[in-house]
């Protein structure tokens, strides 16, 4: 694990997945809330608060958890109340109702990106996976065709996807590449392939 203060307010830490495997925690694990998985999260933010001298008990604490296109988990935690009512206030968060329920004031937040893009090597791969992944999704997914004849796939979150949607992009994964989460890096990665289905592509696949 690494640390690195951003500013007086706020740290962040990059959790690898060695770390993870280390600890034998799992990625499902934390949007399960599994116990361990908890217990390893309030691990990191004690050693936060020794290493970087860091007050962790200050009602205005909040904790950010998100996943990095490379299965990093980085953790941000902040001190600046105007930056905790956002990240309270944004919308397909997972956390606890009561922040003080972790037992240290400290609010448990946990985030996932919005927008996926995963690369196939095949019209054959992406297929497989609509069959056995995506055939109870409503997110939105386009299917796009690279010029090495290759495949992205974008997956977005949409106020119909559902609570397994976080589980649903993580079984992608058995099947094709993350390559981003950022809708600007995507946009930039589709802008010279070719849309073979612009909308609703999960569910036409299903059909061939």
């Amino acid at each position: 694990m690494v640390f690195r203060r951003i500013n007086d307010t706020t740290i962040n830490c990059i959790i690898t997945e060695e770390d993870l495997n280390e600890h034998g925690i799992h990625l499902d694990d934390l949007f399960e809330r599994k116990k361990e998985a908890v217990e390893f999260i309030r691990g990191v933010l004690a050693e936060a608060s020794r290493t970087e001298n860091f007050n962790i008990q200050s009602e205005y604490t909040s904790m950010k958890i998100a996943v990095l296109p490379d299965h990093t988990i980085s953790l941000t935690i902040s001190e600046d109340p105007a930056q905790s009512k956002m990240i309270r206030d944004a919308k397909g968060l997972i956390g606890q109702d009561d922040p003080k329920e972790a037992g240290n004031g400290t609010e448990e937040v946990m985030q996932m990106p919005e927008s996926f893009l995963y690369l196939f090597p095949s019209m054959d791969r992406v297929i497989r996976c609509a069959r056995s992944v995506l055939t109870a999704t409503e997110a939105d997914t386009a299917l796009y065709r690279t010029p090495a004849g290759e495949y992205f796939l974008t997956v977005d979150r949409n106020a119909a996807s559902g609570s397994g949607f976080d589980q649903m992009v993580l079984g992608i994964n058995e099947f094709g590449r993350l390559l981003a989460t950022e809708p600007a890096r995507i946009a930039g990665l589709i802008e010279h392939s070719g849309c073979i289905i612009p909308e609703r592509a999960a569910l036409q696949l299903l059909a061939l």
